[in-house]
């Protein structure tokens, strides 16, 4: 098998594999390629040797009809030599030094050929990369084409997003300033409903404390004092952290404290004491007082001083004035 035959078989598996499209093997199509390459190279040069050797036979053969059919004035170059080796040295000679310069010619146009060789090989090689780059710029063009779309739907998301975003602010602005009128206004209703009777309760939980007086401290900590109750004067000790269960006053404040304490208890023994004499002592009333078993103001039959008794002082003596100036008993 010749390497023309050979080329031909590459060059058919290398369109068998290209036709499989995205299923093609990428590894195999570029030895292929690779091979069908070298193989046409070594055919090229192949030809151009056989040239080659054609062309210099052929100036060997048109060296020699040169000299024999070379004629000076009717005589040909054998018969300008003096005899047959002159002739043949002459022909020679001549025919190395024209051999030499088509062989440097021959040289040179070689040279050339190898040289356009190499020249078209760079250009192929150039036009591979030529291609190579014109995919991975179309390739490129596509991502930038898509990553522009895709800026395009960000960007119109964003705007959305930041509209909404300002809606949204200017709804919690709005929420914030209802909320701000509402708080005012419940604290505006609250202050006018509760501020009094607020101000009330804090001042009668304040007089409700213990009243003390001459708070000293007991120990350098101030962890421990004691102190004097305003109303009965009597000392007593107890810790700071219950501090707040008590109301400090003035000394003068103290003193009323105690008047005020002491008349308070005169007064309750003095309603002991009528208390007594209101269950040992029964008014008796005089006949001339007692009514009729039937009275139109609605007293009850009997002993007035049943109806008196179990009352209050002032009770009775209310009671006692309205049966005496004929009013009745007030129930």
């Amino acid at each position: 098998m010749d390497k023309q035959q050979q080329l031909e078989i590459l060059r058919y598996e290398l369109r068998t594999e290209q036709q499989k499209l995205a299923a093609a093997d990428q590894n195999k199509v570029a030895v292929l390629t690779q091979q069908i390459a070298d193989l046409e190279q070594e055919i090229e040069q192949e030809a151009r040797l056989a040239e080659y050797s054609q062309r210099e036979e052929e100036a060997h053969a048109e060296i020699a009809y040169i000299l024999d059919g070379l004629e000076v004035d009717g005589m040909k170059m054998r018969q300008l030599c003096s005899n047959e080796g002159a002739y043949q040295v002459l022909r020679i000679a001549v025919q190395q030094m024209m051999t030499e310069r088509d062989t440097k010619y021959l040289e040179e146009l070689k040279r050339t050929q190898e040289e356009a060789t190499a020249v078209k090989k760079e250009r192929d090689d150039l036009q591979k990369q030529y291609d190579d780059l014109y995919e991975q710029t179309d390739s490129l063009k596509k991502e930038l084409q898509a990553a522009q779309e895709e800026i395009a739907d960000l960007g119109q998301k964003r705007d959305a997003a930041a509209q909404e975003i300002t809606r949204l602010n200017s709804r919690i602005d709005d929420l914030r300033a209802e909320a701000a009128i509402g708080a005012s206004a419940a604290t505006k209703v609250i202050n006018s409903n509760t501020s009094g009777a607020l101000a009330e309760a804090v001042k009668a939980y304040k007089e409700s404390l213990p009243a003390i007086y001459d708070v000293t401290p007991l120990d350098n900590a101030g962890k421990k004092f004691g102190a004097k109750y305003a109303a009965t004067d009597e000392y007593f000790e107890d810790y700071y952290l219950y501090i707040r269960k008590y109301r400090e006053v003035t000394a003068q404040e103290a003193e009323q404290f105690r008047r005020e304490a002491e008349e308070q208890k005169r007064a309750n023994e003095d309603l002991a004491q009528s208390g007594g004499v209101e269950k040992a002592d029964i008014v008796e009333l005089p006949t001339q007082f007692q009514t009729q078993e039937d009275t139109t103001d609605g007293v009850a039959k009997g002993d007035a001083g049943e109806q008196v008794a179990g009352k209050t002082i002032e009770e009775r003596l209310t009671a006692l004035e309205a049966m005496v100036y004929g009013k009745g008993e007030v129930a």
